[in-house]
């Protein structure tokens, strides 16, 4: 397992014992989105922890890599190497500087500035596999769910882990599209249109889609309770972890 080295903290006041993130405190700071220490924490225990065999010694592909903090967490678990993409310059930018000042290896990670679909499908074209896929805030932020999970499975990967907002109390497999503004760091992107297309699917919409594909879904289970503060769409089950195995 690769270690990474701890530095001074940089905001002490919010330090809290036995939290993954408080022994990197740079990734408070380097997004707007999510970065409440509870939320983190409580995503870090319920994504990156109980997945470590899908992630130790693999090649891992990040859709929607934001500030690299998966893609950090997923190298101190022991990943291979790490492919993230993300779409918008400053936070690969971010996720750059991030990683470097956590001494963490060049050659163990790729941030690319580019569209999802058009980097999975260069990377295909290129021949290049993957053993494990995380798709971590991304699957409600496009209409492409089918295309992207054929795009996955056509890299080689043997898993996906997806966490993403749901339709709630929705039983049946529905995708409801809606329309979101592009100048959110946490939405959607696009360069030239201010509102852009999404659709919100149901779980067992994730789940078909990623039997359609040959994987074997399960909804992860929390390993510790969810908190009050920042994690209230996990809270009211309008967003779940779920991961497809092969």
């Amino acid at each position: 397992m690769m270690v990474c080295p701890q530095i001074p903290d940089l905001e002490s006041h919010i330090l809290v014992a036995n939290r993954f993130f408080d022994q990197y405190p740079a990734f408070y700071q380097t997004s707007k989105t999510g970065v409440a220490p509870e939320r983190m924490d409580f995503r870090y225990h319920l994504i990156i922890e109980p997945n470590a065999a899908l992630l130790k010694n693999k090649r891992i592909i990040e859709i929607g890599a934001h500030d690299g903090r998966w893609t950090f967490a997923a190298l101190n678990a022991g990943a291979a190497y790490v492919r993230g993409v993300e779409p918008r310059r400053h936070l690969v930018e971010n996720a750059e500087t991030t990683l470097r000042r956590y001494g963490i290896p060049e050659h163990a990670y790729d941030f690319v500035c580019n569209d999802a679909y058009a980097e999975l499908e260069r990377l295909a074209n290129e021949g290049q596999t993957f053993d494990t896929a995380l798709v971590l805030g991304f699957f409600y932020h496009t209409t492409r769910h089918h295309e992207l999970i054929q795009h996955i499975a056509g890299l080689g990967c043997s898993a996906i882990v997806i966490d993403t907002a749901v339709l709630r109390k929705v039983s049946k497999p529905l995708i409801r599209l809606y329309t979101e503004p592009t100048s959110n760091e946490a939405h959607i992107f696009s360069p030239d249109k201010p509102e852009e297309l999404v659709g919100l699917p149901s779980l067992s919409a994730v789940e078909l889609l990623l039997s359609s594909a040959g994987y074997r879904p399960r909804v992860a289970s929390p390993t510790r309770g969810i908190p009050i503060f920042g994690c209230r769409d996990y809270r009211r089950g309008r967003r779940f972890t779920v991961v497809g195995v092969r």
